[in-house]
């Protein structure tokens, strides 16, 4: 019987790594074994087990005594690649600059945006106690809302949920008498105001209101004071470094006394301490810390269960498991807020068997990435996805474009390749001496990378809001990441051009035989780079448009102009005093068209009041205003008239907007009354407003009206309208009377222009940002395309040649070779399309408004990816053109 053969590849495996002298001990043994079982059981069942026998010889003992190429190459042979690889780099200045400008470009930018992910991904984690202490919040289910969203979207969502961290000022207190676990709490509270110190008013806006535990469970730097002794008494204020350089440059603070006023209260503190600035990657910012019993409405509110106002924070016990803690305060909440949760149960009509209120608590490291939180600092975490995505995308450009370049470099020295193997290189050395050249050329663009990533830090900073800085462990920490990057992409550039040419036969080469290249599968990675560069304009062009829609969006008022000054007057009565002096101050003055008067303005916040029309609930926006405010704005009245301050009756009157009406259903709105207050009398509608945009385009326009009415607040804000182009001699008109009228307060302003725009600032700065990432991809894009296109010259030497010979036009061979490449960028622009219509889709969902995305937007793409396609590769196309045919006829 014929002995069966075991399998074929795992003997060439053996044989392949194993030593002479157990090679052939070692095959007789596991072959002997494989035909003992071929005939006790299957056949493929005897190979794996010869497989697993090799396998099991695979041991650095058996392994063959193997060459290195440190027996060939020592240290003065490195020393002369890298003499020759710099010899090199100064011959081929062109392309060497090409290849530091590109690789440096997109290190840079992968550099910044590390920091920036490093920097989000790390939020909070500065504290030690970080992974006991938690956020309390509340998530509450709004079925109504869940309607109306079903309604526009054509389906049915089962709940919409919001998140909020504001919370009763009772439940942390309350949390640590009955919850063991519960070691410490805070509640935490922006109370804002005005400070003086010595009669020197200035603003403050981040007073924090905190209880004394909050220094043993966050890490605060102390630079004077003690920690144990702060905020026991209520005039106790702790400040920042930064605010002690502000308010006592001369240093001293300690013990001083300073006003603060909160609201509508002034009180005196005594400085009780000193600390460090808060991290600018934590969520609580603050610049002056008291106690949170001195919040203006704390006393009314400390002991009830139905006030959502203050933040409450936790520390759990070092052994507390927190899944069990947030199990727990699901009953905690169904006993505590009963009252709140039938309340809902009745106004929503919703069933026993749907949770319209939660209790939880979020860990602090994952408050920061939360966008659904309503609290202080949250982030979008979809900006981490989209700049780690343009990350990504431009340095898979930038590797395309080294290894192409690098070729078409490399190609140009079989001279130098055929001597070295005559004269006896073996091939890894001259692998060696390649990958050395690529290594150098990626060192020289990482030192670049790192200075123009130091330089433009602060700009980036600018575009993403952030305080990133370049220090000594975020450096050494950069250095490393741009060093692996720059090693990984120097051997993958150095490699294949150095297995291609030193494949190639010396004597060839010596007889000046151009090796040709092979390109099939560089025209992938091209289109890849394309379809990217494709993407990134697309995005970049719709973010454009879709900006220019907002910003000269028509409104429905006019913003031109207007100037925006804060009363600092707290929530009384004295803004409408304010108010109505600064309008006879200032009405004899030429240069002021109008001056009126707001509760809110504009991207300053908003106030919305809930009201019952036959047993349904109902919600509409409220603004206080003065009687000019429609003719200073400019707003369009559809039906009625403005407010008329003499007549006594104008405080029970109302002028709505379009969506009110509609939302009410009303056919003679003028005939109407509107019961916000739910006193069964109502409040009569004097006028109808054109819908205008009182919040962002991002928003749909929702029910609102306007009163003069005190029961909707008071004035926060005045509002001056400038005639004219004389706009410094009316601010300093406005300054003036000012300083005259409220001589303890600043005066502080802005344009209403500014404060409408600043509501798209987030969405302009990724706006921006796109386009500088789809200007950098272009550029590396271009750069890789014009490597590629100087390889296929120099592979179709001999036929321009020829073509030339026969009298072929200059402008025909143009068009030649730049052909291919224009196709390869129209594929490149087919391919993403899709996907580029999917995520502005998606992008512009947040806009109520938005531009509709039509064919112009991809022409106009497909006609930028040519245009540049074509500028990158005309280069390399008349520089042939333009040489002698004989030249390459001979040479070939």
């Amino acid at each position: 019987m014929k002995a069966e053969m075991p399998p074929r590849r795992a003997l060439q495996f053996l044989h392949w790594f194993c030593a002479e002298d157990f090679v052939e001990e070692i095959e007789g043994d596991i072959t002997e074994l494989y035909n003992q079982r071929v005939v006790r059981m299957r056949a493929w069942k005897a190979r794996g087990h010869f497989w697993l026998d090799v396998w099991r010889h695979f041991r650095p003992w058996a392994f063959k005594k193997r060459k290195t190429t440190t027996q060939n190459i020592r240290f003065d042979m490195l020393k002369n690649y890298m003499g020759v690889a710099w010899r090199h780099i100064q011959k081929k200045k062109l392309y060497a600059g090409i290849n530091a400008f590109g690789l440096s470009i997109a290190l840079a930018f992968s550099v910044l945006v590390a920091l920036f992910i490093s920097d989000e991904l790390n939020f909070d984690k500065v504290h030690s106690k970080a992974n006991r202490l938690f956020l309390l919040y509340e998530t509450r289910y709004d079925y109504r809302q869940a309607e109306e969203e079903a309604s526009l979207l054509g389906s049915r969502n089962s709940k919409f949920a919001t998140q909020n961290a504001f919370l009763p000022a009772i439940l942390g207190p309350t949390l640590k008498e009955e919850f063991p676990e519960v070691k410490k709490f805070t509640r935490i509270t922006d109370a804002g105001g005005l400070a003086e110190v010595d009669g020197v008013v200035l603003v403050q806006e981040q007073v924090f209101g905190v209880d004394a535990d909050f220094f043993s469970m966050f890490d605060v730097e102390v630079i004077e004071g003690n920690p144990a002794e702060w905020l026991k008494h209520p005039s106790d204020l702790i400040l920042t470094q930064s605010t002690v350089e502000k308010y006592f440059p001369g240093g001293g603070a300690m013990g001083k006394t300073m006003r603060l006023q909160l609201g509508n209260e002034s009180h005196e503190f005594i400085v009780k301490g000193i600390v460090a600035d808060a991290p600018s990657n934590q969520s609580l910012e603050y610049e002056m810390i008291m106690t949170v019993e001195r919040y203006p409405w704390f006393g009314q509110n400390k002991d009830s269960w139905t006030n959502f106002s203050f933040p409450n924070f936790v520390l759990l016990d070092e052994q507390a498991d927190s899944y069990a803690f947030r199990e727990k305060l699901t009953a905690f909440c169904e006993e505590r807020f009963a009252k709140n949760i039938e309340w809902m149960r009745g106004e929503q009509q919703v069933g026993e068997e749907v949770a319209v209120m939660e209790l939880d608590a979020m860990p602090l490291s994952d408050i920061h990435l939360n966008k659904g939180l309503w609290f202080y600092r949250v982030s979008e975490p979809k900006n981490i996805y989209i700049l780690g995505a343009l990350c990504v995308f431009i340095l898979l450009i930038a590797n395309i474009n080294y290894i192409s370049l690098a070729l078409t470099s490399a190609s140009g020295r079989r001279f130098e390749v055929g001597v070295r193997k005559v004269m006896g290189a073996e091939r890894q050395q001259l692998v060696v001496q390649f990958g050395v050249e690529a290594l150098m050329m990626a060192f020289i663009s990482m030192v670049l990378a790192l200075g123009l990533a130091t330089y433009f830090l602060p700009y980036f900073n600018e575009f993403t809001e952030k305080s990133l800085v370049l220090d000594g462990p975020t450096l050494a920490q950069m250095f490393a990441w741009a060093l692996a990057f720059s090693v990984l992409v120097g051997l993958m550039a150095g490699i294949y051009p150095a297995l291609v040419l030193s494949g190639f036969a010396p004597l060839r080469m010596l007889r000046q035989k151009a090796p040709r290249l092979n390109l099939v599968w560089l025209k992938p990675l091209v289109v890849l780079q394309f379809a990217i560069s494709g993407l990134l304009i697309v995005s970049s062009l719709v973010m454009y448009r879709q900006m220019q829609l907002v910003l000269q969006a028509d409104l429905g008022f006019n913003d031109d102009q207007v100037l925006v000054v804060p009363l600092h007057s707290g929530w009384s009565e004295e803004g409408n005093r304010l108010v109505e002096q600064c309008k006879v101050a200032l009405s004899g003055d030429a240069r002021i068209a109008y001056v009126s008067g707001t509760s809110i303005s504009f991207s300053k916040g908003w106030s919305q009041y809930g009201y019952k029309v036959n047993e349904v609930e109902k919600h509409a926006f409220v603004y206080r205003v003065d009687p000019d405010y429609l003719n200073l704005l400019d707003i369009q009245l559809l039906q009625g008239r403005s407010f008329d301050a003499s007549r006594p009756s104008e405080v029970r009157s109302i002028i709505v907007n379009e969506a009110l009406v509609k939302d009410m259903g009303w056919e003679d709105p003028l005939s109407e009354r509107l019961d916000w207050q739910n006193d069964s009398v109502g409040y009569e509608v004097i006028g109808v407003t054109k819908d205008y945009h009182f919040q962002s385009l991002t928003k749909e326009t929702k029910p609102m009206f306007l009163t003069i009415s005190n029961e909707a607040g008071y004035m926060t804000t005045l509002l001056v309208k400038i005639k004219g182009n004389e706009i410094p001699q009316a601010l300093e008109a406005v300054e003036t009377a000012w300083k005259k009228l409220a001589p303890d307060k600043p005066f502080n302003y802005s344009f209403l222009d500014d404060d409408v725009a600043s509501q798209y600032a987030s969405y302009e700065r990724w706006s921006r940002m796109m386009g500088i990432a789809t200007v950098f991809a272009i550029v590396i894009a271009c750069l890789g395309i014009f490597g590629l296109s100087g390889i296929n010259a120099l592979n179709r030497t001999k036929e321009i040649g020829i073509r030339k010979v026969l009298g072929a036009n200059s402008w025909r061979l143009i068009y030649l070779l730049n052909k291919e490449y224009v196709l390869l960028a129209t594929l490149a622009f087919v391919l993403a399309m899709p996907l580029s219509w999917w995520l502005m889709r998606d992008w512009l969902a947040d806009f109520t408004y938005s531009i509709s995305l039509g064919w112009e937007l991809f022409v106009g793409a497909l006609l930028v990816a040519v245009l540049v396609s074509t500028i990158s590769v005309s280069y390399h196309a008349i520089r042939a053109v333009r040489s002698n045919p004989v030249e390459a006829l001979k040479n070939e």
